[in-house]
């Protein structure tokens, strides 16, 4: 359905035509409208809340991370992928350490890599292990 077919139906007097054609084409604009809107309504709902369930869990592994210092013992964290690594006092130092010289985004990254999964997470830690001896 066109506006030019409106127009035609109209042009020749085909009123219930151009009634059915109206109807229709309104229809599917209000349709069209509506399917829009949920999208957006969606987003503005869903999106928010999984930005700050991620904030959470950032929040979280720092939170283990140093109480694994605090308490100066080792602390056992299931990764996003299921596995189980243990967080030891003195890792979670260097950890604490890289964390606090990088800037925000570069934070963003290493908390995302270490709660991922196992080898991410060996990895960065033997990253940080190489760095501390460095300097």
């Amino acid at each position: 359905m066109t506006p030019r077919t409106l127009i035609f139906n109209l042009l020749h007097e085909e009123l219930d035509q151009f009634k059915s054609n109206l109807y229709s084409l309104l229809d599917q604009k209000i349709s069209d409208r509506k399917a829009i809107n949920m999208v957006n309504e969606v987003q503005n709902v869903v999106l928010p809340k999984v930005h700050e369930q991620a904030d959470k869990l950032d929040n979280n592994i720092i939170y283990v991370i140093k109480e694994s210092i605090k308490q100066n013992s080792n602390i056992n964290v299931i990764l996003e992928d299921g596995s189980e690594v243990t967080l030891r006092p003195k890792d979670s130092e260097k950890l604490i350490i890289m964390f606090d010289s990088l800037d925000e985004s570069n934070q963003s990254l290493l908390l995302n890599r270490i709660k991922r999964t196992k080898t991410y997470f060996e990895e960065t830690m033997k990253f940080c292990s190489n760095l501390e001896r460095r300097h």
